[in-house]
Protein backbone atom coordinates (compact mmCIF):
# COMPACT_ATOMS: atom_id res chain seq x y z
CA UNK A 1 0.00 0.00 0.00
CA UNK A 2 1.35 3.37 -1.05
CA UNK A 3 2.29 6.27 1.15
CA UNK A 4 -1.00 7.84 -0.07
CA UNK A 5 -3.79 4.78 -0.01
CA UNK A 6 -2.90 4.10 3.25
CA UNK A 7 -3.90 7.24 5.01
CA UNK A 8 -7.89 8.26 5.34
CA UNK A 9 -6.54 11.86 5.12
CA UNK A 10 -5.23 12.00 1.74
CA UNK A 11 -8.22 12.31 0.17
CA UNK A 12 -9.35 15.52 2.28
CA UNK A 13 -5.80 17.04 1.83
CA UNK A 14 -5.74 16.23 -2.42
CA UNK A 15 -9.42 18.08 -2.15
CA UNK A 16 -8.22 20.83 0.09
CA UNK A 17 -10.75 20.00 2.63
CA UNK A 18 -7.75 21.29 5.81
CA UNK A 19 -10.29 22.47 7.93
CA UNK A 20 -11.85 19.24 8.01
CA UNK A 21 -8.43 17.00 8.28
CA UNK A 22 -7.85 19.78 11.82
CA UNK A 23 -11.19 19.48 12.90
CA UNK A 24 -10.98 15.42 13.25
CA UNK A 25 -7.47 14.81 13.50
CA UNK A 26 -6.09 18.10 15.70
CA UNK A 27 -9.16 19.99 17.32
CA UNK A 28 -10.85 16.59 18.07
CA UNK A 29 -10.56 14.51 21.47
CA UNK A 30 -11.11 11.84 19.98
CA UNK A 31 -8.47 11.91 17.64
CA UNK A 32 -6.54 8.71 17.23
CA UNK A 33 -3.38 9.07 14.41
CA UNK A 34 -1.03 6.87 12.68
CA UNK A 35 2.72 7.80 11.27
CA UNK A 36 0.73 7.37 7.74
CA UNK A 37 -1.67 10.09 8.55
CA UNK A 38 0.97 12.98 9.59
CA UNK A 39 1.91 14.06 6.32
CA UNK A 40 -1.32 15.32 5.75
CA UNK A 41 -2.37 16.50 9.14
CA UNK A 42 0.99 18.56 8.77
CA UNK A 43 -0.08 19.77 5.53
CA UNK A 44 -3.16 21.01 6.50
CA UNK A 45 -1.91 22.55 9.70
CA UNK A 46 0.89 24.73 7.48
CA UNK A 47 -1.86 25.23 4.86
CA UNK A 48 -4.01 27.35 7.20
CA UNK A 49 -1.04 29.08 8.95
CA UNK A 50 -0.77 27.37 12.39
CA UNK A 51 3.40 26.31 11.60
CA UNK A 52 4.28 25.66 15.19
CA UNK A 53 1.69 22.67 15.84
CA UNK A 54 2.63 21.02 12.55
CA UNK A 55 6.50 21.51 13.67
CA UNK A 56 5.14 19.92 17.46
CA UNK A 57 3.68 17.18 15.67
CA UNK A 58 6.23 16.36 13.57
CA UNK A 59 8.88 16.28 16.37
CA UNK A 60 6.68 13.60 18.63
CA UNK A 61 5.92 11.24 15.33
CA UNK A 62 9.67 11.46 13.70
CA UNK A 63 10.80 8.10 15.78
CA UNK A 64 7.58 6.16 14.38
CA UNK A 65 7.38 7.23 10.63
CA UNK A 66 9.47 6.14 7.52
CA UNK A 67 11.65 8.23 5.22
CA UNK A 68 8.92 8.45 2.67
CA UNK A 69 6.57 9.33 5.40
CA UNK A 70 9.38 11.65 6.73
CA UNK A 71 10.49 13.54 3.79
CA UNK A 72 6.51 14.55 2.89
CA UNK A 73 5.74 15.77 5.78
CA UNK A 74 8.78 18.40 6.15
CA UNK A 75 8.15 19.37 2.43
CA UNK A 76 4.55 20.99 3.94
CA UNK A 77 6.74 22.10 7.26
CA UNK A 78 9.15 23.38 5.36
CA UNK A 79 6.68 25.66 2.77
CA UNK A 80 4.56 26.80 5.82
CA UNK A 81 8.16 28.44 7.23
CA UNK A 82 8.75 29.51 3.83
CA UNK A 83 5.80 30.92 3.73
CA UNK A 84 6.16 32.60 7.43
CA UNK A 85 9.50 34.56 6.27
CA UNK A 86 11.68 31.92 7.86
CA UNK A 87 13.87 31.23 5.00
CA UNK A 88 17.09 29.72 7.29
CA UNK A 89 14.75 26.92 8.66
CA UNK A 90 13.06 26.17 5.40
CA UNK A 91 16.21 25.87 3.83
CA UNK A 92 17.70 23.88 6.17
CA UNK A 93 14.69 21.27 5.95
CA UNK A 94 14.64 21.08 2.00
CA UNK A 95 18.51 20.48 1.64
CA UNK A 96 18.41 17.63 4.81
CA UNK A 97 14.87 16.56 2.78
CA UNK A 98 16.85 16.48 -0.51
CA UNK A 99 19.66 14.39 1.18
CA UNK A 100 17.22 11.44 2.08
CA UNK A 101 15.51 11.65 -0.88
CA UNK A 102 18.07 11.09 -2.97
CA UNK A 103 19.43 7.97 -0.52
CA UNK A 104 15.87 6.41 -0.23
CA UNK A 105 15.51 6.68 -3.69
CA UNK A 106 12.14 6.46 -4.69
CA UNK A 107 10.29 8.98 -6.97
CA UNK A 108 7.83 10.42 -4.85
CA UNK A 109 9.79 11.29 -2.18
CA UNK A 110 11.68 12.65 -4.90
CA UNK A 111 9.63 14.63 -6.27
CA UNK A 112 8.78 15.79 -2.48
CA UNK A 113 12.23 16.83 -2.52
CA UNK A 114 12.11 18.90 -5.72
CA UNK A 115 9.10 20.29 -5.27
CA UNK A 116 10.29 21.86 -1.62
CA UNK A 117 13.52 23.21 -3.22
CA UNK A 118 11.56 24.62 -6.07
CA UNK A 119 8.88 26.46 -3.79
CA UNK A 120 11.83 27.75 -1.56
CA UNK A 121 13.10 29.47 -4.72
CA UNK A 122 10.32 30.84 -5.91
CA UNK A 123 9.15 32.46 -2.75
CA UNK A 124 13.16 34.04 -3.03
CA UNK A 125 12.22 35.04 -6.63
CA UNK A 126 14.63 32.85 -7.98
CA UNK A 127 12.77 32.15 -11.08
CA UNK A 128 14.66 29.83 -13.44
CA UNK A 129 15.99 27.80 -10.26
CA UNK A 130 12.29 27.38 -8.91
CA UNK A 131 11.26 26.31 -12.84
CA UNK A 132 14.54 23.94 -13.46
CA UNK A 133 13.24 21.96 -9.67
CA UNK A 134 9.57 21.91 -10.42
CA UNK A 135 10.25 20.04 -14.10
CA UNK A 136 12.46 17.88 -11.84
CA UNK A 137 9.95 16.77 -9.54
CA UNK A 138 6.77 17.13 -12.20
CA UNK A 139 9.10 13.73 -14.08
CA UNK A 140 9.25 11.91 -11.04
CA UNK A 141 5.79 12.45 -10.16
CA UNK A 142 4.93 11.24 -13.45
CA UNK A 143 7.21 8.30 -13.10
CA UNK A 144 5.63 7.56 -9.70
CA UNK A 145 2.30 7.81 -11.60
CA UNK A 146 1.63 10.23 -7.91
CA UNK A 147 -1.76 12.50 -9.34
CA UNK A 148 -1.21 14.50 -6.62
CA UNK A 149 2.15 15.22 -7.12
CA UNK A 150 1.77 16.03 -10.86
CA UNK A 151 -0.59 18.94 -9.71
CA UNK A 152 1.78 20.22 -6.72
CA UNK A 153 4.73 20.58 -9.12
CA UNK A 154 2.76 21.69 -12.55
CA UNK A 155 1.16 24.27 -10.53
CA UNK A 156 4.89 25.55 -9.38
CA UNK A 157 6.15 25.21 -13.17
CA UNK A 158 3.08 27.17 -14.37
CA UNK A 159 3.41 29.60 -11.83
CA UNK A 160 7.55 30.28 -12.45
CA UNK A 161 6.36 30.46 -16.44
CA UNK A 162 4.04 32.51 -16.14
CA UNK A 163 6.52 35.17 -13.48
CA UNK A 164 9.56 34.64 -16.09
CA UNK A 165 7.23 35.51 -19.37
CA UNK A 166 6.57 32.49 -21.15
CA UNK A 167 2.86 33.38 -20.44
CA UNK A 168 0.98 31.36 -23.46
CA UNK A 169 2.73 27.90 -21.85
CA UNK A 170 2.41 29.40 -18.41
CA UNK A 171 -1.18 29.46 -18.69
CA UNK A 172 -1.32 26.11 -20.47
CA UNK A 173 0.57 24.31 -17.52
CA UNK A 174 -1.64 25.49 -15.04
CA UNK A 175 -4.73 24.69 -17.09
CA UNK A 176 -3.69 21.20 -17.43
CA UNK A 177 -2.68 20.74 -13.31
CA UNK A 178 -6.06 22.42 -12.75
CA UNK A 179 -7.90 19.63 -14.81
CA UNK A 180 -5.98 17.06 -13.03
CA UNK A 181 -6.90 18.77 -9.51
CA UNK A 182 -10.32 18.42 -10.59
CA UNK A 183 -10.51 14.82 -9.75
CA UNK A 184 -9.62 15.33 -5.92
CA UNK A 185 -12.52 17.58 -5.66
CA UNK A 186 -13.86 20.92 -5.95
CA UNK A 187 -11.98 21.60 -2.75
CA UNK A 188 -9.49 24.25 -1.76
CA UNK A 189 -6.64 23.06 -4.00
CA UNK A 190 -8.76 23.72 -7.15
CA UNK A 191 -10.08 27.09 -5.41
CA UNK A 192 -6.34 27.73 -5.11
CA UNK A 193 -5.61 26.68 -8.98
CA UNK A 194 -8.33 29.26 -10.00
CA UNK A 195 -7.81 31.78 -7.93
CA UNK A 196 -3.75 31.81 -9.65
CA UNK A 197 -5.86 31.96 -12.88
CA UNK A 198 -7.70 34.90 -12.42
CA UNK A 199 -4.96 36.73 -11.00
CA UNK A 200 -2.39 36.13 -13.88
CA UNK A 201 -5.38 36.86 -16.33
CA UNK A 202 -5.46 40.14 -14.05
CA UNK A 203 -1.78 41.01 -13.83
CA UNK A 204 -1.56 40.99 -17.26
CA UNK A 205 -4.39 42.30 -18.53
CA UNK A 206 -5.72 38.99 -20.66
CA UNK A 207 -9.12 40.34 -21.39
CA UNK A 208 -11.10 42.10 -23.37
CA UNK A 209 -11.61 45.32 -21.13
CA UNK A 210 -10.72 46.20 -17.69
CA UNK A 211 -14.39 46.23 -16.57
CA UNK A 212 -14.35 42.49 -16.78
CA UNK A 213 -11.30 41.70 -14.77
CA UNK A 214 -12.78 44.00 -11.94
CA UNK A 215 -15.96 42.25 -12.06
CA UNK A 216 -14.28 38.53 -11.85
CA UNK A 217 -11.87 39.69 -9.28
CA UNK A 218 -15.15 40.75 -6.87
CA UNK A 219 -17.03 37.61 -7.77
CA UNK A 220 -13.82 35.39 -7.13
CA UNK A 221 -13.49 36.65 -3.06
CA UNK A 222 -17.14 36.33 -2.89
CA UNK A 223 -17.06 32.62 -4.11
CA UNK A 224 -14.10 32.10 -1.94
CA UNK A 225 -15.76 29.89 0.82
CA UNK A 226 -12.33 28.64 2.93
CA UNK A 227 -10.85 30.65 5.48
CA UNK A 228 -7.54 31.12 3.52
CA UNK A 229 -6.86 34.64 4.86
CA UNK A 230 -3.55 34.71 2.74
CA UNK A 231 -5.76 34.04 -0.61
CA UNK A 232 -8.54 36.62 0.83
CA UNK A 233 -6.07 39.48 1.09
CA UNK A 234 -4.03 38.86 -2.66
CA UNK A 235 -7.25 39.05 -4.05
CA UNK A 236 -8.13 42.39 -2.56
CA UNK A 237 -4.74 43.98 -3.30
CA UNK A 238 -4.80 42.66 -6.93
CA UNK A 239 -8.35 44.27 -7.29
CA UNK A 240 -7.15 47.49 -5.55
CA UNK A 241 -4.17 47.75 -8.40
CA UNK A 242 -6.87 47.19 -11.00
CA UNK A 243 -8.91 49.82 -9.28
CA UNK A 244 -5.42 52.33 -9.58
CA UNK A 245 -4.81 51.39 -12.80
CA UNK A 246 -8.88 52.08 -13.72
CA UNK A 247 -8.37 55.61 -12.49
CA UNK A 248 -10.79 54.65 -9.25
CA UNK A 249 -8.49 56.05 -6.63
CA UNK A 250 -10.57 56.42 -4.49
CA UNK A 251 -12.08 53.01 -4.56
CA UNK A 252 -8.54 51.79 -4.86
CA UNK A 253 -7.68 53.74 -1.41
CA UNK A 254 -10.91 52.60 0.37
CA UNK A 255 -9.98 48.62 -0.48
CA UNK A 256 -6.75 48.92 0.54
CA UNK A 257 -7.62 50.36 3.71
CA UNK A 258 -10.31 47.67 4.11
CA UNK A 259 -7.64 45.35 3.32
CA UNK A 260 -4.50 46.31 5.90
CA UNK A 261 -6.54 44.87 9.15
CA UNK A 262 -6.13 41.66 7.14
CA UNK A 263 -2.71 41.22 5.71
CA UNK A 264 -1.61 42.79 9.52
CA UNK A 265 -3.30 40.02 11.22
CA UNK A 266 -2.09 37.27 8.88
CA UNK A 267 1.68 38.98 9.91
CA UNK A 268 2.87 37.61 5.96
CA UNK A 269 6.27 39.80 4.95
CA UNK A 270 4.89 39.68 1.54
CA UNK A 271 1.66 40.65 1.36
CA UNK A 272 3.09 43.65 4.64
CA UNK A 273 4.98 44.85 1.30
CA UNK A 274 2.49 44.13 -1.59
CA UNK A 275 0.49 47.03 0.79
CA UNK A 276 2.56 49.55 1.43
CA UNK A 277 4.05 49.52 -2.45
CA UNK A 278 0.11 49.92 -3.56
CA UNK A 279 -0.43 52.55 -0.90
CA UNK A 280 3.14 54.47 -2.20
CA UNK A 281 1.37 54.89 -5.80
CA UNK A 282 -1.82 55.85 -4.31
CA UNK A 283 0.47 58.64 -2.67
CA UNK A 284 2.52 59.44 -5.84
CA UNK A 285 -0.95 59.82 -7.67
CA UNK A 286 -2.07 62.41 -4.73
CA UNK A 287 1.37 64.54 -5.04
CA UNK A 288 2.82 63.27 -1.69
CA UNK A 289 5.74 61.95 -3.09
CA UNK A 290 8.23 61.74 0.04
CA UNK A 291 5.57 60.08 1.63
CA UNK A 292 5.70 57.60 -1.35
CA UNK A 293 9.54 57.08 -1.33
CA UNK A 294 9.70 56.42 2.67
CA UNK A 295 7.43 53.16 1.99
CA UNK A 296 9.11 52.02 -1.07
CA UNK A 297 12.47 51.83 1.00
CA UNK A 298 11.23 50.58 3.86
CA UNK A 299 9.94 47.91 1.33
CA UNK A 300 12.76 47.60 -0.50
CA UNK A 301 15.27 47.85 3.18
CA UNK A 302 12.77 44.30 3.97
CA UNK A 303 13.09 42.92 0.82
CA UNK A 304 16.73 42.73 0.71
CA UNK A 305 17.01 41.85 4.19
CA UNK A 306 15.19 38.67 3.53
CA UNK A 307 16.60 38.29 -0.60
CA UNK A 308 13.49 38.68 -1.52
CA UNK A 309 14.43 39.34 -5.51
CA UNK A 310 10.91 39.77 -6.72
CA UNK A 311 9.98 42.59 -4.00
CA UNK A 312 13.67 44.20 -3.75
CA UNK A 313 13.66 45.00 -7.67
CA UNK A 314 9.96 46.48 -7.49
CA UNK A 315 11.34 48.51 -4.53
CA UNK A 316 13.86 49.55 -6.18
CA UNK A 317 12.50 50.24 -9.70
CA UNK A 318 9.24 52.18 -7.82
CA UNK A 319 12.23 54.18 -6.15
CA UNK A 320 14.23 55.15 -9.23
CA UNK A 321 10.91 56.30 -11.11
CA UNK A 322 10.42 58.45 -7.73
CA UNK A 323 13.27 59.73 -7.91
CA UNK A 324 13.53 60.63 -11.29
CA UNK A 325 10.21 62.90 -10.81
CA UNK A 326 11.74 64.36 -8.23
CA UNK A 327 15.08 65.68 -9.91
CA UNK A 328 16.83 63.44 -8.28
CA UNK A 329 18.24 62.25 -11.58
CA UNK A 330 22.14 61.52 -9.13
CA UNK A 331 20.16 59.28 -7.17
CA UNK A 332 18.16 57.96 -9.87
CA UNK A 333 21.12 56.74 -12.22
CA UNK A 334 22.71 54.97 -9.27
CA UNK A 335 19.82 52.64 -8.69
CA UNK A 336 20.33 51.23 -12.35
CA UNK A 337 23.21 49.10 -12.29
CA UNK A 338 22.08 47.09 -8.87
CA UNK A 339 18.32 46.85 -10.96
CA UNK A 340 20.17 45.49 -13.81
CA UNK A 341 21.68 42.91 -11.68
CA UNK A 342 18.68 41.65 -9.99
CA UNK A 343 16.99 41.83 -12.66
CA UNK A 344 19.02 38.64 -14.20
CA UNK A 345 18.54 37.24 -11.09
CA UNK A 346 15.08 37.03 -11.14
CA UNK A 347 14.26 37.00 -15.01
CA UNK A 348 10.74 38.03 -14.50
CA UNK A 349 9.02 39.45 -17.40
CA UNK A 350 8.13 42.59 -15.34
CA UNK A 351 11.64 43.34 -14.25
CA UNK A 352 12.68 43.03 -17.66
CA UNK A 353 10.10 45.16 -19.09
CA UNK A 354 10.56 48.02 -16.00
CA UNK A 355 14.54 48.10 -16.88
CA UNK A 356 13.91 49.02 -20.46
CA UNK A 357 11.55 51.67 -19.55
CA UNK A 358 14.26 53.09 -17.32
CA UNK A 359 17.01 52.52 -20.29
CA UNK A 360 14.39 54.85 -22.58
CA UNK A 361 13.50 52.27 -25.43
CA UNK A 362 11.00 49.49 -25.38
CA UNK A 363 11.11 45.46 -25.45
CA UNK A 364 9.60 42.94 -26.68
CA UNK A 365 10.07 39.73 -24.14
CA UNK A 366 6.69 37.77 -24.87
CA UNK A 367 5.03 37.68 -27.53
CA UNK A 368 2.36 39.83 -29.11
CA UNK A 369 -0.95 39.71 -27.47
CA UNK A 370 0.41 37.52 -24.03
CA UNK A 371 0.89 40.53 -21.65
CA UNK A 372 -1.49 43.03 -23.32
CA UNK A 373 -1.51 45.48 -20.32
CA UNK A 374 2.80 45.38 -19.92
CA UNK A 375 2.14 46.49 -23.86
CA UNK A 376 -0.08 49.37 -23.30
CA UNK A 377 2.10 50.93 -20.35
CA UNK A 378 5.22 50.35 -23.30
CA UNK A 379 3.21 51.94 -25.98
CA UNK A 380 1.65 54.91 -22.92
CA UNK A 381 5.70 55.91 -22.18
CA UNK A 382 6.67 55.78 -25.88
CA UNK A 383 4.27 56.47 -28.42
CA UNK A 384 1.60 58.37 -26.51
CA UNK A 385 0.04 59.69 -29.53
CA UNK A 386 -1.12 56.30 -30.27
CA UNK A 387 -2.11 54.92 -27.25
CA UNK A 388 -4.79 57.43 -26.51
CA UNK A 389 -7.58 55.04 -28.59
CA UNK A 390 -6.79 52.13 -26.63
CA UNK A 391 -6.74 53.88 -23.23
CA UNK A 392 -10.18 54.79 -23.47
CA UNK A 393 -10.97 51.50 -25.54
CA UNK A 394 -9.38 48.60 -22.95
CA UNK A 395 -10.78 50.87 -19.38
CA UNK A 396 -7.74 51.81 -18.32
CA UNK A 397 -8.27 55.16 -17.50
CA UNK A 398 -5.22 55.80 -14.90
CA UNK A 399 -3.19 56.12 -17.53
CA UNK A 400 -4.58 59.26 -19.20
CA UNK A 401 -2.98 61.86 -17.39
CA UNK A 402 0.72 60.15 -18.26
CA UNK A 403 -0.92 59.98 -22.32
CA UNK A 404 -2.55 63.94 -21.65
CA UNK A 405 1.03 64.89 -20.57
CA UNK A 406 -0.28 65.71 -17.15
CA UNK A 407 1.94 65.64 -13.89
CA UNK A 408 0.64 62.53 -11.06
CA UNK A 409 -0.89 65.58 -8.89
CA UNK A 410 -2.63 67.70 -11.48
CA UNK A 411 -6.46 68.32 -12.13
CA UNK A 412 -7.59 68.81 -15.24
CA UNK A 413 -10.64 69.14 -17.43
CA UNK A 414 -10.03 67.02 -21.02
CA UNK A 415 -12.68 68.05 -23.54
CA UNK A 416 -12.78 65.18 -26.63
CA UNK A 417 -11.07 62.36 -25.29
CA UNK A 418 -13.51 60.92 -26.98
CA UNK A 419 -16.13 63.36 -29.97
CA UNK A 420 -18.27 65.13 -26.87
CA UNK A 421 -17.00 63.74 -24.12
CA UNK A 422 -15.45 65.13 -20.47
CA UNK A 423 -12.98 63.63 -18.84
CA UNK A 424 -12.36 64.99 -15.26
CA UNK A 425 -8.92 64.39 -13.88
CA UNK A 426 -8.17 65.17 -9.66
CA UNK A 427 -4.65 63.89 -8.72
CA UNK A 428 -5.02 60.46 -10.20
CA UNK A 429 -8.62 60.03 -9.98
CA UNK A 430 -10.40 60.13 -13.47
CA UNK A 431 -13.90 60.51 -14.18
CA UNK A 432 -14.97 60.05 -17.56
CA UNK A 433 -18.52 61.09 -19.41
CA UNK A 434 -19.11 60.41 -22.61
CA UNK A 435 -21.96 62.58 -22.92
CA UNK A 436 -24.49 65.08 -20.75
CA UNK A 437 -22.29 68.04 -21.60
CA UNK A 438 -24.16 70.54 -23.46
CA UNK A 439 -22.03 73.79 -25.91
CA UNK A 440 -22.92 76.09 -23.48
CA UNK A 441 -22.11 73.86 -20.26
CA UNK A 442 -18.52 73.39 -22.50
CA UNK A 443 -18.37 77.22 -23.40
CA UNK A 444 -18.63 78.24 -19.59
CA UNK A 445 -15.85 75.54 -18.66
CA UNK A 446 -13.84 76.97 -21.00
CA UNK A 447 -14.54 80.63 -19.88
CA UNK A 448 -14.45 80.49 -16.63
CA UNK A 449 -10.73 78.74 -16.93
CA UNK A 450 -9.29 81.93 -18.06
CA UNK A 451 -9.92 83.35 -14.89
CA UNK A 452 -12.66 85.07 -13.03
CA UNK A 453 -15.74 86.79 -15.24
CA UNK A 454 -18.30 88.81 -14.06
CA UNK A 455 -21.83 88.29 -15.27
CA UNK A 456 -22.03 91.18 -17.73
CA UNK A 457 -19.09 89.39 -19.63
CA UNK A 458 -20.11 85.95 -19.61
CA UNK A 459 -23.52 87.27 -20.97
CA UNK A 460 -21.76 88.22 -23.88
CA UNK A 461 -19.10 85.44 -24.16
CA UNK A 462 -22.33 82.87 -23.90
CA UNK A 463 -25.22 84.29 -25.75
CA UNK A 464 -23.62 87.12 -27.56
CA UNK A 465 -25.92 90.01 -25.63
CA UNK A 466 -26.00 92.67 -23.17
CA UNK A 467 -26.19 91.65 -19.77
CA UNK A 468 -29.16 92.61 -18.09
CA UNK A 469 -29.94 91.41 -14.75
CA UNK A 470 -34.06 90.73 -14.64
CA UNK A 471 -33.23 88.75 -18.10
CA UNK A 472 -29.84 87.21 -17.98
CA UNK A 473 -29.10 86.03 -14.29
CA UNK A 474 -31.66 83.47 -13.80
CA UNK A 475 -30.10 82.06 -17.06
CA UNK A 476 -26.06 82.08 -15.88
CA UNK A 477 -27.63 80.89 -12.52
CA UNK A 478 -29.69 77.70 -14.20
CA UNK A 479 -26.39 76.53 -16.51
CA UNK A 480 -24.17 77.39 -13.59
CA UNK A 481 -26.25 74.88 -11.38
CA UNK A 482 -26.47 72.37 -14.60
CA UNK A 483 -23.36 72.23 -14.84
CA UNK A 484 -22.01 71.83 -11.43
CA UNK A 485 -24.71 68.87 -11.53
CA UNK A 486 -22.90 67.27 -14.56
CA UNK A 487 -19.44 67.60 -12.72
CA UNK A 488 -20.88 65.78 -9.89
CA UNK A 489 -18.27 65.62 -7.22
CA UNK A 490 -15.89 68.00 -8.57
CA UNK A 491 -19.19 70.70 -9.38
CA UNK A 492 -17.36 72.46 -6.17
CA UNK A 493 -14.40 73.36 -8.86
CA UNK A 494 -17.13 76.40 -10.78
CA UNK A 495 -16.68 79.06 -7.67
CA UNK A 496 -19.00 82.17 -6.87
CA UNK A 497 -17.03 85.70 -6.47
CA UNK A 498 -18.40 88.49 -6.14
CA UNK A 499 -18.57 90.02 -9.50
CA UNK A 500 -19.15 86.38 -11.21
CA UNK A 501 -17.86 82.99 -11.17
CA UNK A 502 -14.74 81.07 -11.58
CA UNK A 503 -12.64 77.67 -11.98
CA UNK A 504 -10.64 77.19 -9.33
CA UNK A 505 -6.99 78.06 -10.20
CA UNK A 506 -4.81 74.85 -9.89
CA UNK A 507 -7.69 73.77 -12.56
CA UNK A 508 -6.50 73.06 -15.95
CA UNK A 509 -8.57 73.17 -19.48
CA UNK A 510 -7.30 71.07 -22.05
CA UNK A 511 -8.96 70.17 -25.63
CA UNK A 512 -8.08 67.18 -27.81
CA UNK A 513 -7.89 67.87 -31.16
CA UNK A 514 -10.40 65.31 -32.58
CA UNK A 515 -9.30 66.02 -36.26
CA UNK A 516 -5.78 65.71 -35.04
CA UNK A 517 -4.97 62.57 -32.80
CA UNK A 518 -2.07 64.57 -31.28
CA UNK A 519 0.34 62.63 -28.85
CA UNK A 520 0.88 64.36 -25.28
CA UNK A 521 3.37 67.28 -26.21
CA UNK A 522 0.67 68.74 -28.67
CA UNK A 523 -2.11 68.90 -26.52
CA UNK A 524 -4.02 72.04 -27.04
CA UNK A 525 -4.56 74.53 -23.80
CA UNK A 526 -7.62 76.49 -23.75
CA UNK A 527 -5.85 79.58 -23.44
CA UNK A 528 -4.59 82.18 -25.53
CA UNK A 529 -1.12 80.43 -25.85
CA UNK A 530 -2.93 77.86 -27.72
CA UNK A 531 -0.46 76.36 -30.27
CA UNK A 532 -1.90 76.18 -33.36
CA UNK A 533 -1.20 72.98 -36.18
CA UNK A 534 -1.38 72.01 -39.37
CA UNK A 535 -3.31 68.40 -39.60
CA UNK A 536 -1.35 65.15 -38.84
CA UNK A 537 -2.24 62.14 -39.27
CA UNK A 538 -1.37 59.42 -36.06
CA UNK A 539 1.55 58.02 -37.80
CA UNK A 540 3.33 61.73 -38.50
CA UNK A 541 1.97 63.36 -34.81
CA UNK A 542 3.84 60.57 -33.11
CA UNK A 543 7.35 60.96 -35.40
CA UNK A 544 7.11 64.66 -34.48
CA UNK A 545 6.68 64.25 -31.02
CA UNK A 546 10.01 62.05 -31.40
CA UNK A 547 11.77 64.77 -32.75
CA UNK A 548 10.59 66.92 -30.65
CA UNK A 549 11.98 65.13 -27.78
CA UNK A 550 15.26 65.50 -29.60
CA UNK A 551 15.75 61.99 -31.71
CA UNK A 552 17.19 62.14 -35.10
CA UNK A 553 14.65 60.31 -37.14
CA UNK A 554 15.68 57.79 -39.77
CA UNK A 555 12.88 55.60 -42.20
CA UNK A 556 13.86 52.71 -40.89
CA UNK A 557 13.26 53.38 -37.50
CA UNK A 558 9.87 54.62 -38.38
CA UNK A 559 9.20 51.34 -40.33
CA UNK A 560 10.42 48.97 -37.43
CA UNK A 561 9.14 50.95 -34.50
CA UNK A 562 4.97 51.49 -36.33
CA UNK A 563 5.07 48.67 -38.23
CA UNK A 564 4.59 50.44 -41.59
CA UNK A 565 5.57 49.84 -45.14
CA UNK A 566 8.73 52.23 -46.40
CA UNK A 567 6.77 54.09 -48.57
CA UNK A 568 4.67 55.21 -45.42
CA UNK A 569 7.41 55.93 -43.93
CA UNK A 570 8.78 58.00 -46.61
CA UNK A 571 5.19 59.80 -47.19
CA UNK A 572 5.22 60.95 -43.62
CA UNK A 573 8.45 62.50 -43.74
CA UNK A 574 7.56 64.25 -46.67
CA UNK A 575 4.84 65.34 -45.00
CA UNK A 576 6.37 66.86 -42.47
CA UNK A 577 9.34 68.36 -44.73
CA UNK A 578 6.44 69.84 -46.76
CA UNK A 579 4.67 71.26 -42.91
CA UNK A 580 8.16 72.67 -42.19
CA UNK A 581 8.09 71.02 -39.32
CA UNK A 582 11.54 68.97 -39.97
CA UNK A 583 14.47 69.02 -41.59
CA UNK A 584 16.54 66.44 -43.84
CA UNK A 585 20.50 65.56 -43.36
CA UNK A 586 22.65 63.55 -45.36
CA UNK A 587 21.88 61.80 -48.27
CA UNK A 588 21.04 58.41 -49.74
CA UNK A 589 21.49 55.88 -46.38
CA UNK A 590 22.72 58.52 -44.57
CA UNK A 591 19.33 60.26 -44.89
CA UNK A 592 18.24 62.02 -41.41
CA UNK A 593 15.26 63.96 -40.40
CA UNK A 594 15.32 66.06 -37.08
CA UNK A 595 12.77 68.49 -36.01
CA UNK A 596 12.48 72.06 -37.54
CA UNK A 597 12.40 74.27 -40.27
CA UNK A 598 16.08 73.83 -42.53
Amino acid sequence: MSLAESSPYFSQMAGGDYLQIIARAVDSRDAELNPEDIPWVIGALTLVGRNMEADGLLQRWIPHMTAAQLIAARCFLGSGFCREGRDDLSRKIFLNNLRDARIAGDCRSLCFAYQGLGFYRYRQGRLHAARIWAQAGVKQAIAAEFDYGYVLTMELLGHSQLNLGLIHSGFRTLSMARRRAQNFGSGALLQAMNHSLVMYRSAYGVVRHSDEIVTVLQETITRSSYEDSYTQASLNLELSRVLLLRGQLRRSKTLLERTSELVYRIDNPNLEMNHNLHLAHILRKQGETHQALSLVRAARHRAQARSDLRQHVRALGFEAQLLGEMGRAVEQQALVPQIESLTRRWGALIGWRTLQRMRGMPGTFSRPGDDPLGDLVDQVKFYPATALQEVVRSGWLGFLPNVLGLRPHECALVFDVEPGSVTIIDRGEVVHKVEGCSGLMRKLIKWLAKGESAKDRLTASLWGRSYDPARHDKQIYGLVAKTRRFLGAYGEWIEASESGYRLRPQIRVLTQDLRTPQPMSLLQRDDDEQETLPALNVRQATVLSWMRAGEIIEPKAIVDRLKVSDATASRDLAKLLELGLAYRMGKGRTTRYAYGPT
